[in-house]
């Protein structure tokens, strides 16, 4: 997978960032590059005003919520251009309008890079509290065990509420939720809609990539899947495509390709097996959902945001893993600790006895449907890695564990 601190946004000094247009009379105070917050894809500041001045911008429902006298700007590098920035926004924007999860809201944004920076950007309201892994940590570093307990708690409590709402709808399609403008005056009298559009990913080729490990000899769309797409199977056929196009393309997954009629078999037996694969539902995801993506304030016991929509998606049930991001994430040198298990454990306690239909944990409905994300997982990191380089990557292993499923999913 790409790493996305190698292609950093620049710094950008106080006076650019002065440089954004606001409206009329509304001018910073103070900016602070934060530069410990975790965003790969971004460089985030924190961006005071006079509290008179701002309030008004604020939506009402975010009053609540969000601090009045600070907003979060976040300037995106050019990982994905345009597309990153308008999943985003329409994303935060279908959340605050259909559900009850808390979000930041986006008050002023450039989904290109025609604007003084030269970079796309957005400014959201700041929400309240601290990341949830801060309060975590801390609480975890002095020993409070029942501070501990009764702010987990009361995490955990909300996160049910959170995840049952993120997927009660079910959706037809599989992508990234997009906004559709109705034309005033339509029949249900909402102006605005939703649909969905392509999908993205973090897994996704990044453009910077496409000439240093390209030669700038290939666009998005040769690397990466589009979509919206209508069915999982669809979707994994495409990614396929994608994959098998790269080991024709590129030298360094020339040994690979005595692996292509296989690996065509797997798309047959993909379109063979589809009923049996589709059979599951779609409901959207956010795909990042850890401890730091979670907003909470101490004092008021309350999730305050749940940030970082950028690649939400409406995926196959199966691979939401809705609990699994936010409760088994860990920046430790020591890898995965017990008391994050733990949390995890607990949630899925939670859920079954809220009668929650939730994925805490993968279930695939078939054998075949397990195999074939195997398979396609596999071949994707023979894919990415060979390109890149990265030679010391267990890639052969990889080649083999694939081949071992495609011999799962084409048996009859």
């Amino acid at each position: 997978m790409a790493d996305p601190t190698l292609y950093p946004p620049p710094v950008f000094s106080e006076d650019e960032i002065r440089q954004i247009n606001l409206p009329s009379g509304l001018k910073p105070k103070t900016i602070q590059h934060l530069k410990d917050a975790n965003a790969g894809y971004h460089r985030i500041y924190q961006v005071t005003f006079e509290p008179a001045e701002l309030s008004q911008y604020i939506p009402a429902a975010a009053r609540d919520t969000s601090r009045q006298d600070s907003l979060i700007l976040r300037i995106s590098g050019k990982h994905f251009m345009s597309i990153k920035t308008c999943a985003e926004i329409d994303t935060i924007s279908y959340l605050n309008l259909k559900t009850g999860i808390p979000v930041p809201s986006v008050l002023w944004y450039s989904d290109d890079a025609s604007n003084p920076l030269g970079h796309e950007y957005m400014y959201l309201t700041h929400a309240k509290g601290q990341s949830f892994d801060v309060i975590y940590r801390q609480l975890i570093a002095i020993g409070d065990q029942e501070q501990l307990q009764v702010q987990t708690d009361a995490l955990l409590s909300q996160m049910v509420d959170i995840l049952i709402e993120l997927t009660k709808t079910k959706w037809s399609c599989l992508g990234s939720i997009r906004r559709n403008i109705v034309p005033a005056g339509a029949a249900d009298g909402n102006t605005t809609n939703f649909i969905i559009g392509p999908l993205l990913s973090e897994q996704f080729w990044h453009e910077p990539e496409f000439e240093q490990f390209w030669g700038g000899k290939v666009t998005y769309s040769d690397l990466n899947p589009g979509g919206p797409f209508t069915s999982w199977s669809e979707m994994e056929l495409a990614k396929i495509e994608k994959y098998i196009w790269m080991i024709e393309h590129h030298e360094s997954l020339e040994i690979v390709r005595q692996h292509l009629p296989r690996i065509r078999e797997l798309s047959d037996a993909i379109r063979k097996h589809a009923a049996e694969i589709n059979d599951t539902t779609y409901v959207l995801a956010h795909r990042d959902l850890h401890m730091g993506n979670i907003m909470y304030d101490g004092e008021s016991r309350k999730v305050t945001a749940v940030i970082d929509w950028e690649f939400a998606s409406v995926m196959p049930a199966p691979l939401t893993d809705a609990a699994m991001g936010s409760l088994l994430w860990d920046y430790g040198p020591n890898g995965i600790s017990e008391s994050t298990r733990g949390l995890q454990r607990r949630l899925k306690s939670l859920c079954k006895g809220r009668g929650a239909d939730v994925e805490v944990e993968s279930r695939y409905n078939s054998p075949r449907q397990e195999a074939m994300m195997d398979a396609v997982n596999y071949l994707r990191a023979v894919t990415e890695v060979l390109p890149r380089g990265q030679v010391e990557r267990n890639w052969k292993g990889w080649v083999e564990e694939m081949l071992l499923a495609i011999n799962t999913i084409v048996q009859e």
